[in-house]
């Protein structure tokens, strides 16, 4: 007992007992585990609330529960004491949810400060009950919550205790617990990833039945021991169409979602991205028909939404309901029944075969192989002798009574094999009944004795399934012996053997079959005759009998199917008194194995090129290959067809049974009744790494394929890596029709996968691109000089995720193959750059790769670094802003996709921007110098760029943004033969230098003084980059050169005081 806050008395925490009333509403507290938003999730706490009048302020509802975060679900009921017109009231921070008798009447759902909502007039009646439920949720800061009413004859009052109560019921059954086979929803498999991101589907599993797909978890876990980031989610089951026509499907889904509907691909969208919707094409359904469907889902971070959806001939865009929805019940552990295989006619000379089967559904389709009980056998007649044909343990009754009990072992693999002997000509059945469990108990059909009668015997060498007989593979001859068996009563005691006066070489017989499976399969055939589903009016079949008794037949099929063959002969020409006959044990035809093809361009890949030339699919025999040719990119859809096909002798030359390997299935007919069996087969692709060696195994999509027609399934896959994978089929549950069969097929080398696209930037794998100016401190470079891009292209595939196996051998983009292609653009006019810009070769030869994992860069990441150079025109130009971008593209084609540069201003994206530089068309000035021939003389120089926005047609400017060129002394050279009057070589020297790098532009050299008396000029040549020579000479003809100017030594400065002087005549 605990005592509440605005309660009157103790209030027990949870309900005792059923149909228990209490006074006030019960309240279901969550914490959310303090997350916000993540309303009605977490750990809760019930108690009984006498009224909804808190008041909390900043503090906490209850013990255990934060200040902030936490939502609350009262419900009960209100009890009308006079009739007439109620109006209810809501005071609430924040957010609140009223509902009366099913109906919402305050919807205020929203952070707000304490404010009151006030539904409409609703009329109740005296002395009934009203249903109530009240939502809220507190965000932050105070929390309020109370529940008011106004009514015939009193003002607004809190709703007293009095009037509120609150009725004990037993809990719901949990879904399935209730005994039903089928419940509506969709089975949802919820998988943590280990906290891993992109893992999809791995980790812990958490599996519950969802009533619809219509959640907003926010920023919230799915339940309360989920991460609220990177987790995934399988949705399975079927959905059941209520009007005929087209229809479409819709997502709203943050993140990733993937739709398939009898395993075809529908939507698509497997991407990080904010809530969006995704819409199917239109899609024909026909009213009460149920179609498979499967949802894929991921959370990588953020918001998390998952909502189904949608919209027919007659109704708009709508969650799908509940009530379309359908989930099979996981059946309790145990098999589903126990099955009697015995065929309708037997000799009372040979033992019968009778199989026990220990059934995994109703159907038995499947085997339930872990069944280890003991089963009790009875006949109908109380005859018989029981023996073991296999294994198990075997207790048998009296002599000829019929009993017998087997306890299954572990080798039975669920599967009994007995022998029943019955020297009575007689009909009975069998009874099989498990010693525990009555329900399991079962009987057979019918089973005629007689004394004469044809033992039918599977003698094929195939020695195939678990009991390692009756079963036969499509397309391949099957062999039985028939022996007719007489009993001989006449003499005492009665001697059996096989009729050697049964003679006849061309006996005419009924020979029919009778299926358990597949009643449409093509019929089966002896002699060529098809075999019909039920006894001939006359005689079908002549076989040879005249070895004396007994004949060998083959029995040939082209279908699967499961069923006896029945003989009988009705002559009574041997047997004058009895028509004979006889029945084989059940036969099991399987297909021989899966062919694997793809559909490029409307045709059967493999099929098409065969094996001896080069496919998409690659050789069967050939090596994974990283340069064969390209069948698709990651994570694109590809078509896949699949179909269960016939027994060819070269595809099996040992005659086992089993495909041989290297067998090319691509021109094996199909078994066309394949998929259709009473619970349809299905089969799973599974994937492995071909090449490259070690290299990430990738998530493959869309195999599991159902729906089959004419024993074949066409439909999308996707694989998310790049390589080359061998694909194995196998059925979904490993065992056709229950035979212990596990029908395989294989294609060897599929591929190459390459990449889909390129990602330069905006991925959280990778940083975005950086361009370094030549002159980073002033942020320029100049036209001609070298200035170096820095970035990482990230291999991705369709989903924009990084392929880890775009390495080694795979790689088709570095320096000696693809192109980075690199463009240019002055963004100010525009004007397109790009063909001063290096030719592609040299530019990839001027380009480092490093791409993982080297030097622990991330696999499937490479990290670039290219130096350019806008070239200088033979005339000044500039200056220039200029937008530098890349189209990347290996050698298969794969490029970066996210273009947002346009070049030629044709208002298309042309390539992805890596950054901006100002180039500027640069030059070195150097000035002229005087002074005395006995002093030091400082030459001045400065460097600049061209403006053609300054002036009429433009003009240098200093650039004062140099603060990086570097100079020394030896950059500085006189001209030879320069010298003039008495200056000569070697009187004057280069002493020093100023200014290095530039300051702000300028710098200066000084020269040492010639002495006195050795006046005269010389010039000086400052050898400075191509880039910022000029063409002193106005002759664009010629090279550029580097500036040269003169020093003048022998003139004086002149007299500091006088500012200026003008000789003026008079």
């Amino acid at each position: 007992m605990a005592l509440y806050a605005n309660t009157l008395m103790a209030m027990p925490a949870v309900c005792t007992s059923d149909g228990l009333t209490f006074d006030g509403l019960l309240g279901t507290y969550y914490d959310q585990n303090n997350t916000p938003r993540a309303y009605f999730t977490g750990n809760t706490l019930e108690r009984f609330d006498r009224q909804i009048n808190f008041n909390w302020g900043g503090g906490r509802p209850a013990i255990g529960f934060g200040t902030d975060d936490f939502s609350i679900v009262w419900e009960g009921r209100i009890e009308i004491n006079r009739t007439g017109a109620y109006r209810f009231s809501t005071l609430s921070d924040d957010g609140v949810r009223l509902s009366v008798n099913s109906e919402t009447i305050i919807d205020n759902f929203t952070d707000h400060a304490p404010r009151r909502d006030t539904s409409r007039p609703i009329n109740l009646r005296a002395g009934e009950f009203a249903d109530v439920r009240m939502e809220f949720y507190e965000r932050g800061g105070g929390a309020v919550a109370q529940l008011e009413w106004d009514g015939p004859s009193f003002i607004r009052q809190v709703i007293p205790a009095s009037q509120l109560s609150y009725i004990c019921r037993p809990p719901e059954p949990l879904p399935c617990e209730g005994g039903e086979t089928e419940i509506n929803g969709l089975r949802g498999n919820y998988y943590n990833q280990n906290g891993i991101p992109r893992n999809y589907f791995t980790g812990t599993v958490e599996s519950r039945f969802d009533a619809q797909l219509n959640f907003n978890w926010g920023g919230g876990p799915p339940m309360g021991s989920f991460p609220a980031n990177d987790f995934s989610v399988t949705w399975e089951g079927e959905i059941e169409a209520s009007e005929t026509g087209r229809h479409q499907f819709s997502t709203v889904s943050d993140d990733g979602i993937r739709v398939y509907l009898d395993g075809n691909l529908i939507i698509d969208n497997f991407t990080d991205h904010a809530p969006r919707r995704d819409t199917s094409r239109s899609i024909n359904l026909q009213a009460g028909e149920r179609y498979s469907i499967n949802v894929e889902f991921y959370e990588r971070g953020g918001g998390a939404v998952a909502q189904l959806e949608w919209s027919g001939p007659r109704f708009s865009r709508r969650i799908i309901p509940n009530a379309n929805l359908f989930s099979q019940c996981p059946r309790p552990e145990g098999p589903d029944h126990i099955e009697i295989v015995v065929s309708g006619n037997a000799s009372t000379c040979v033992a019968k075969e009778v199989l026990i089967r220990a059934c995994d559904d109703p159907l038995c389709s499947s085997i339930y192989t872990e069944y280890e009980g003991t089963v009790e056998l009875t006949t109908s007649t109380g005859h018989g002798d029981w023996q073991l044909n296999g294994e198990g343990n075997l207790v048998t009754g009296s002599r000829d009574s019929g009993t017998a009990s087997i306890t299954f072992i572990e080798a039975n693999n669920g599967i009994a094999r007995l022998l029943l002997n019955n020297q009575h000509a007689e009909n009975l059945t069998i009874t099989a009944n498990d010693t525990i469990n009555e329900l399991l108990a079962n009987s057979s059909s019918a089973i005629q004795f007689s004394d004469n009668a044809f033992v039918i015997t599977d003698i094929d060498p195939l020695l195939d399934g678990l009991t390692n007989a009756d079963i036969a593979i499509a397309g391949r001859d099957h062999l039985y012996r028939i022996e007719m068996v007489r009993r001989d009563t006449s003499q005492s005691p009665a001697v059996c053997g096989i009729a050697n006066d049964y003679n006849q070489s061309q006996q005419p017989l009924k020979i029919w079959h009778t299926r358990q499976q597949l009643f449409s399969a093509q019929a089966p055939q002896i002699n060529s005759v098809s075999l019909p589903n039920n006894k001939p009016a006359v005689s079908n079949v002549q076989l040879d009998f005249s070895g004396g008794g007994a004949a060998n037949v083959m029995l040939q099929t082209t279908d699967v199917g499961q069923f006896s063959i029945e003989i009988e002969d009705d002559s009574r020409l041997f047997s004058n008194t009895i028509d004979i006959a006889g029945s084989s044990h059940r036969l099991t035809v399987r297909p021989f194995g899966i062919d694997i093809d793809f559909i490029i361009n409307g045709v059967n890949d493999r099929q098409t090129q065969g094996l001896s030339s080069i496919t998409f699919a690659q050789d069967l025999a050939a090596m994974a290959d990283a340069n064969a040719s390209v069948f698709t990119s990651a994570g694109s859809p590809f078509i896949t067809r699949v179909t269960a096909v016939q027994w060819q002798s070269i595809d099996d030359q040992n005659n086992d049974g089993q495909i041989d390997i290297d067998a090319n299935l691509t021109d094996n007919l199909a078994t066309i009744s394949f998929g259709t069996e009473q619970i349809n087969e299905s089969i799973r692709l599974t994937h492995s790494l071909a090449a490259p060696l070690g290299g990430a195994d990738g998530i493959i999509g869309g195999n599991i394929f159902s729906g089959f027609s004419q024993g074949s399934r066409s439909q999308t896959m996707t694989w998310s890596e790049v390589g080359i994978i061998h694909l194995s089929a196998q059925l979904l549950d490993n065992d056709y029709l229950a035979s212990g069969i596990a029908i395989t097929g294989e294609a060897s080398n599929v591929g190459r996968f390459t990449p889909h696209h390129f990602i330069v930037r905006d991925h959280a794998h990778i940083s975005n691109p950086v361009l370094t100016e030549a002159c980073e401190l002033g942020g320029y470079t100049y036209l001609g000089q070298p200035f170096t891009l820095n970035y990482e292209l990230l291999a991705s595939n369709f989903a924009g995720d990084i392929t880890e196996n775009y390495r080694d051998d795979f790689i088709k983009l570095d320096n000696s193959q693809g192109n980075l292609n690199i463009a240019a653009v002055d963004i100010n006019v525009p004007l397109d750059l790009s063909s001063r810009l290096p030719i592609a070769s040299d530019i990839n030869d001027n380009s480092t790769f490093l791409w993982g994992p080297s030097m622990a860069v991330s696999l499937g990441v490479a990290e670039v670094e290219t130096t350019l150079t806008i070239d200088r025109l033979a005339t000044a130009n500039g200056p220039y802003l200029v937008s530098i971008g890349s189209l990347a593209v290996d050698t298969d084609g794969v490029s970066i996709t996210a273009l947002d540069l346009d070049i030629d201003n044709d208002s298309i994206h042309d390539v992805a921007l890596l950054g901006e530089s100002q180039q500027r068309y640069g030059r070195v000035f150097l000035e002229n110098a005087f002074g005395p021939e006995t002093r030091p003389l400082t030459v001045h120089f400065n460097a600049q760029y061209f403006n053609q926005a300054s002036g009429i047609a433009g003009r240098f400017i200093p650039n004062r943004d140099d603060n990086c060129t570097v100079y020394t002394a030896t950059d500085f050279s006189f001209v030879s033969g320069s010298y003039t009057q008495r200056l000569n070589s070697g009187e004057t020297t280069i002493s020093s230098i100023a200014g290095s790098p530039y300051n702000t532009g300028m710098g200066s050299v000084t020269l040492t003084a010639p002495g006195n008396n050795n006046e005269g000029n010389v010039d000086i040549r400052f050898n400075v980059e191509d880039f910022l020579r000029y063409d002193w000479d106005g002759d664009i003809t010629t090279t550029e050169s580097e500036p040269v100017n003169t020093a003048s030594f022998g003139h004086n400065r002149g007299n500091d005081r006088i500012i200026y002087r003008h000789e003026i005549s008079q």
